[in-house]
């Protein structure tokens, strides 16, 4: 292969990975767009109704601890009974919210992308440092 040749083969090598560069962070940027969407969606539909829950359940605490209040005759014991119900229910369901949320993985469909092409690439090139050609 003459200079010239080896020119052009360098060429068409660096502009296939700079075009694969690019489409991987094309796609990126859509799939980055529309996890952020659906996490802003979902955020705001859990704001709304967590306004309207909290409110209520206020209401419901309010009145269950008026009902203990009659029945143990201390408002303090009603109201820490109250609590300890809460904190005992509410403690393990945020742990579960948490890691339900930790657990959803962002921009999964780019690093396969990025796995796929980075073992075809190193597939097309042989121990020996030759080039391999790919077929189409």
């Amino acid at each position: 292969m003459d200079g010239a040749g080896l020119a052009a083969a360098v060429s068409r090598i660096t502009d296939g990975i700079s075009r694969l560069i690019s489409e991987h962070v094309a796609l990126a940027r859509i799939e980055f767009r529309d996890d952020a969407r659906a996490f802003a969606f979902a955020t705001a539909r859990l704001a709304v109704f967590a306004l309207l829950i909290l409110v209520g359940y206020g209401f419901l605490c309010a009145a269950v601890a008026m009902a203990l209040w009659s029945w143990i005759g201390s408002i303090g014991w009603a109201l820490a009974v109250v609590a300890l119900v809460n904190v005992l229910i509410g403690g393990p369901g945020v742990y579960l919210a948490i890691r339900r949320l930790t657990g959803r993985e962002v921009l999964d469909e780019t690093l396969v992308e990025v796995s796929r092409s980075a073992e075809v690439l190193a597939a097309a090139s042989r121990p020996d440092g030759r080039e391999r050609r790919l077929e189409a």
